[in-house]
């Protein structure tokens, strides 16, 4: 799929022709990595066990990769920070590691995942510990048997270890590798890179189309020179444009998918961010550069939010008790996840540079957007840090059809909301309209996926400096609706919703999901008339809407947990099959006032129309 024109290309232009060298500024967060990491690692060497492992302080157990990902995480931390403590628990928990290989008892059956990282510990411990435990980890490396280590697997896990091996061999810890072979081992994974950079993992989790890449990335760090070196060249470079143009404004990846929401989804992105800016460097293009860098900056902000009193953080993007597993995918630990974030952030520090400055990233100056189909299912439409996530088409178990993310620019992300709740839950919630046809009978969008969505499409009906509508259209039989028309359209300040169903319908039900906890406090919800206000810490939306014929509203009856808390939500039912409404983010002191917001609603509802029926 890499054969395809990149898609973004022309984006990438016209950011870089807005943007201008002289707005380029300092960078001075580096040392926001090592904070971080430190805060992390300190609280994991209590959870330590007399054999060097990292016990998981909730499941009373080691799980995945904690141990390894401390060490490497730890080891690191020492080059910087050289505490004598740091030193002692990173070798015994790299000797553990290194001995779980060896008797391929790795914990949870993650041996793949295991390679790179002990590779890094050693580099980065190797020369400061005594020749006699130098000479042991080398020969408990050479005892690695990679045939019968690796778990087989059809997805990420294959390049995981493949590039474990690799760093191996580029070490001297392990077998040389024949390049050929490797290659012909890398050959199938090549046909899951699409024209945009991405992997395509099982299901098209977008977290994974990113992780994968890291890999890739550690091959091409270390000099690889195989068949596919300008193939994996061409992907990372697509990949991670397309990343720092789906980033949003508080510095996260898009919602959606498998582990969506956890922090090593920005702690990967910081990494990845921080080569690409150094390589723009290199070149001389230093806008793009200054992007990347300020992606990276955002991508730490966004993990700092969910630090944890105790140091670590909150692996998914809440404040619950890690007990609870709130937002938890079956696979997710506070340790093993922890510790993932700990290691990429290692490995982003080390790729940072600070003669690199920072200017204003895509995420914050908008003006796109970003429409990804078949594998990932997304839009996104972003106006001067003004960010509206769609998923097009959703899944049963992750995410909702409809409008899944709103966030603002300088607005604590999680109040938009910033995801929504799957068929899987107990009540699919999205911003989607549903409707009831001429035998009483209820269709929600939020819950239509894969075949039950005949046909759709995205059309861009304008796209100004501060003002972008676009039309998404489902068309076909949708048990009474054939043809639903959704017209966003996005400012800076808010974004309009129009939606019109054709078909034997009776009547239209509009139902906004409404950020209730985030797991600890709760929002202040109220609603009369047509308007719906959110209050979170002074954080809060508000929704108008503007309906003649709709009936008062309706609470939900449903509080659903999802991975930012959980959601509730408000209903009005409509007999006219053409419903409208307005979401607004704000401060409260940024509000609009009632008269300048109606007159700029007018205003916009008349164009809006006018460039619809153009």
């Amino acid at each position: 799929m890499l054969e395809k024109p990149f898609p973004l290309e022309s984006l990438v232009s016209k950011y870089k022709e807005q943007m201008q060298e002289n707005d380029i500024q300092p960078s001075t967060y580096k040392v926001q990595y090592l904070n971080t990491i430190e805060s992390m690692v300190r609280y994991f060497s209590t959870c330590m066990d007399e054999v060097g492992r990292i016990i998981d302080p909730y499941m009373e157990r080691e799980t995945q990769y904690a141990t390894p990902a401390y060490a490497a995480a730890t080891a690191l931390l020492f080059t910087q920070r050289p505490y004598e403590w740091m030193l002692e628990s990173a070798s015994k928990a790299l000797d553990c590691s290194l001995r779980q290989m060896v008797n391929e008892t790795c914990a949870d059956g993650h041996s793949n995942f295991y390679t790179t990282m002990v590779v890094y510990a050693y580099e980065k411990l190797a020369h400061h510990v005594s020749e006699a435990k130098r000479d042991e980890w080398v020969a408990l490396f050479s005892e690695i048997n990679p045939k019968t280590l690796y778990q087989k697997t059809i997805n990420n896990w294959k390049i995981v270890a493949l590039a474990g091996e690799y760093l191996r061999d580029t070490k001297n810890l392990g077998p040389a590798i024949n390049l050929a072979a490797f290659d012909d081992a890398l050959a199938p994974q090549m046909e899951l890179l699409t024209e945009y950079g991405l992997y395509v993992d099982p299901n098209g989790p977008l977290a994974y189309a990113m992780f994968t890449r890291n890999y890739l990335r550690l091959i091409l760090l270390e000099g690889y020179a195989g068949r596919y070196k300008e193939t994996l060249a061409e992907c990372c470079r697509r990949g991670e444009l397309s990343s720092l143009f789906m980033q949003s404004p508080t510095g996260e990846m898009p919602t959606g998918g498998r582990s969506a929401q956890h922090q090593w989804n920005e702690a990967q992105q910081a990494f990845q961010f921080e080569i690409a800016a150094n390589e723009y460097a290199k070149k001389g293009d230093w806008k793009l550069a200054a992007a990347f860098k300020r992606g990276a900056h955002l991508s730490l902000d966004s993990i700092q939010r969910w630090k944890r009193p105790t140091g670590e953080l909150n692996v998914v993007k809440n404040f619950a008790d890690p007990s609870i597993r709130l937002g938890y995918e079956s696979y997710s630990f506070h340790s093993q996840y922890n510790l993932l974030a700990a290691y990429f952030l290692a490995l982003a520090y080390e790729q940072a540079s600070e003669e690199i400055g920072e200017i204003q990233a895509p995420a914050e100056v908008g003006g796109f957007t970003i429409w990804m189909e078949p594998f990932f299912h997304k839009l996104i439409i972003n106006v001067a840090g003004h960010y509206i996530e769609y998923q097009t088409e959703g899944d049963d178990q992750y995410t909702p059809t409809g409008i899944v993310r709103i966030q603002r620019k300088g607005i604590w992300p999680t109040i938009g909301p910033s995801d929504g709740t799957p068929v899987s839950s107990k009540r699919a919630l999205s911003f989607a309209p549903a409707w009831k046809n001429v035998n009483n009978v209820e269709t929600r969008l939020s819950e239509l996926t894969g075949k039950e969505i005949p046909k759709m499409e995205v059309k861009e009906i304008s796209k100004e400096a501060n003002k972008i509508i676009v039309q998404v259209i489902y068309q076909g039989p949708m048990n009474g609706a054939f043809r639903i028309e959704r017209t966003l359209s996005v400012t800076p300040e808010i974004l309009h919703v129009a939606d019109t169903i054709i078909g034997e319908v009776e009547s239209v039900t509009e139902e906004f999901p409404l950020f209730f906890t985030d797991g600890e406090a709760s929002s202040k919800i109220s609603y009369e008339e047509k308007r719906i206000d959110v209050d979170y810490k002074g954080n809060k939306v508000c929704i108008i809407a503007l309906d003649k014929e709709a009936s008062d509203f309706q609470l939900g009856s449903e509080v659903v947990s999802y991975r930012n808390g959980m959601l509730t939500s408000i209903s009005y039912e409509s007999k006219a099959l053409e419903t409208e409404y307005v979401v607004h983010l704000y401060h409260h002191e940024h509000y609009l006032e009632d008269t300048t917001f109606f007159k700029m609603l007018s205003d916009y509802r008349l164009m809006n129309r006018k460039e619809v029926k153009a």
